[in-house]
């Protein structure tokens, strides 16, 4: 004869006996299946092809919807040399003294990052090809499904706009391309065809620096 766990024989257990076994068998039941549930997630998800990554070579199969010609970045270009020069001084006044303050390699390091970014910010960028199809956004020699993709906006950024795309992935987090004032409504009706519009547009401390340097030398 089988046993409750009590000690009481399975045919003279209670009705609450019953019903607490019941619920006990519910739960295992219902913790099985979504177990069994969250494996068969994990093995589609690891037999699903990768395209939530960006590629070097444009789809042999996708199809065009626009084209376009841009540089490949923003930068400054109407700037007050005589403000530029003065800004110049002060960065170098300030280096010289951190370095006597706390550590020459430290000071080395600030310079270098601030020639850089002077390099970034101040010289026009080449142009490049764009290409919005059906598998995704061709720009810069680079293809970005449209998988890999969040949402978008068209913003502007000094004298230049852009379409501005946040991603699932945490290696790139957005995806910017000038674009021209006259194909602005053309790529936002492209682009909404695949990726809803955001209202909160994230910046970058890049942004942020380009607008600082830009306001201190105009």
């Amino acid at each position: 004869m089988i046993k409750h766990i009590y000690g009481e024989d399975l045919f003279t257990m209670s009705i609450l006996d019953w019903f607490i076994f019941g619920q006990i068998a519910q739960e295992k039941t219902t913790e099985i299946k979504e177990d069994l549930e969250n494996r068969q997630k994990q093995i589609a998800q690891l037999q699903k092809p990768a395209t939530d990554t960006y590629s070097y070579v444009l789809p042999s199969n996708a199809v065009e919807i626009f084209r376009w010609r841009s540089l490949s970045r923003v930068y400054l270009n109407n700037i007050n040399k005589k403000k530029a020069y003065g800004l110049c001084l002060f960065i170098l006044m300030l280096i010289i003294l951190t370095g006597f303050l706390t550590d020459w390699i430290f000071a080395l390091v600030i310079l270098l990052v601030i020639i850089v970014l002077a390099l970034f910010i101040s010289i026009k960028p080449s142009e490049v090809e764009n290409i919005i199809t059906d598998k995704g956004i061709y720009t810069s020699e680079i293809f970005f499904p449209w998988e890999m993709m969040k949402d978008f906006n068209i913003s502007k950024l000094l004298d230049f706009n852009l379409l501005v795309i946040e991603t699932k992935t945490s290696r790139l987090s957005q995806i910017e391309t000038v674009i021209k004032e006259k194909d602005i409504n053309t790529i936002r009706e492209a682009v909404s065809r695949f990726l809803p519009t955001t209202k909160t547009l994230r910046r970058k401390w890049v942004d942020y620096v380009l607008l600082l340097v830009a306001r201190l030398t105009r």
